[in-house]
């Protein structure tokens, strides 16, 4: 019930919403990693100057400048191969106004298609929507289930079990 539940027109508002910030998280990561770069840049041309600029004689300053260097350019190609990585990632798009309707469309046909799919076919369709499920018992045999839908929409439920159950331990 909560997955049909969750093939209803607001939930996909919710859903589109959800990308919409994904999206944005995303472009505020690979900004973020960006500006770590370019820090890191400067940090290194500047480390780079000193120890260029140090008296050769004074070997004491220089290995600790060209430690420093090496240091600041580790660092530097870390956070370049991050951004890379970061930037290949691609977060969920959001949904077009066709993909909108079909889920739409599947949300209203949904009953009448899960009635008729097999034990398997049931459990591959909720894997592809669901990201994690948590149950949290409490007193009195309630168990409270948390279901988080992919694209961040999030569904508790209170149900009852039989106290009774072999599977109840307090």
């Amino acid at each position: 019930s909560e997955f049909m539940s969750a093939l209803s027109v607001a939930n996909i508002d919710a859903l589109t919403a959800s990308m919409s910030q994904a999206s944005k998280n995303f472009q505020d990561r690979i900004k973020e990693l960006q500006l770590e770069v370019s820090r890191l840049e400067y940090a290194a041309a500047k480390l780079e100057r000193q120890y260029e600029n140090v008296d050769p004689t004074n070997r004491l300053i220089a290995s600790t400048l060209e430690e420093r260097w090496e240091t600041a350019l580790q660092d530097l190609a870390n956070a370049k191969i991050d951004l890379v990585h970061a930037s290949e990632a691609t977060p969920e798009s959001k949904l077009s106004l066709s993909d909108r309707r079909v889920l739409v469309d599947a949300g209203k046909t949904m009953p009448e298609i899960w009635d008729r799919s097999t034990l398997d076919s049931r459990k591959r369709l909720l894997r592809t929507l669901i990201v994690q499920v948590n149950l949290l018992r409490k007193p009195e045999g309630l168990v409270c289930i948390r279901i988080v839908w992919k694209g961040g929409l999030v569904t508790e439920v209170d149900t009852t079990i039989p106290i009774h159950s072999p599977d109840y331990d307090d």
